[in-house]
């Protein structure tokens, strides 16, 4: 028996130089003396092989939400940074846009209000809604935060109390028109304030007015207000 080199088909394709062992029969020499033959290294299939075994995938499922904006945008699994900003918004006063809520896959909503009014509930479990009172921006970030992660039981776990919210007195039922009245009329002033000035060669359609139209539009600044806001102009300046 002896020791030798030759090209095997390799493992991946191709050849690869390989020991190859002569192999011959003991039996005495003569006449039909058996002839040497090769015998070569087998080459296992790399599934059997540890060392080639296949890479295990792991595939994380991401949890499915969205945020729901102060005033009326939707953003699908905003990150962390954009939650705060989403939140931030809650420091401008806007008692017609009170809240910014996360809803998650399950079904459960996180709603938060500038007052720091939280509510936590889930309207296709049909569970009671709970809430919390004078939540901090950076706690509504925390639990908001839990909810993206699908961390259910671990909300919960928060001292929350039965209901939306507590039942609001007369005075402040007041309070909350008087501030709404107040916003509404300072967008009114504020688009009223935009318009253009009135041309004086060209007249107002509406019935009865003498006023000249403003630019791109068949109506003064009054009637082409209320064309669009569909309600009285307080302004007449």
């Amino acid at each position: 028996m002896g020791l030798f080199y030759g090209l095997v088909p390799g493992l991946w394709g191709g050849f690869a130089l390989r020991p190859l062992t002569l192999m011959t029969n003991h039996r005495p020499p003569g006449p039909r003396a058996a002839r040497p033959r090769l015998v070569l290294p087998r080459c296992s299939n790399y599934m059997d092989n540890a060392r080639f075994s296949p890479r295990i995938s792991h595939t994380v499922q991401r949890m499915n939400y969205f945020a729901q904006t102060r005033w009326g945008g939707s953003e699908n699994l905003p990150d962390e940074n954009r939650m705060r900003e989403i939140l931030a918004e809650l420091e401008k006063s806007d008692p017609e846009h009170p809240d910014t809520w996360l809803t998650h896959e399950s079904g459960w909503t996180l709603s938060v209000y500038e007052s720091g009014l939280v509510i936590f509930e889930n309207m296709e479990s049909g569970e009671e809604p709970r809430h919390q009172l004078g939540v901090s921006r950076e706690k509504a970030l925390e639990l908001w935060l839990k909810l993206s992660r699908g961390e259910i039981a671990a909300i919960n776990q928060e001292p929350w109390r039965a209901g939306q919210a507590p039942a609001r007195g007369a005075e402040e039922r007041e309070e909350i028109i008087r501030k709404s009245e107040a916003v509404t009329l300072a967008l009114d002033r504020e688009f009223y304030d935009r318009l253009a000035p009135e041309r004086t060669t060209v007249h107002c359609r509406h019935a009865g007015c003498q006023k000249g139209a403003i630019p791109n539009s068949v109506f003064c600044r009054v009637h082409h207000f209320e064309n669009i806001r569909h309600r009285p102009c307080p302004f007449h300046d």
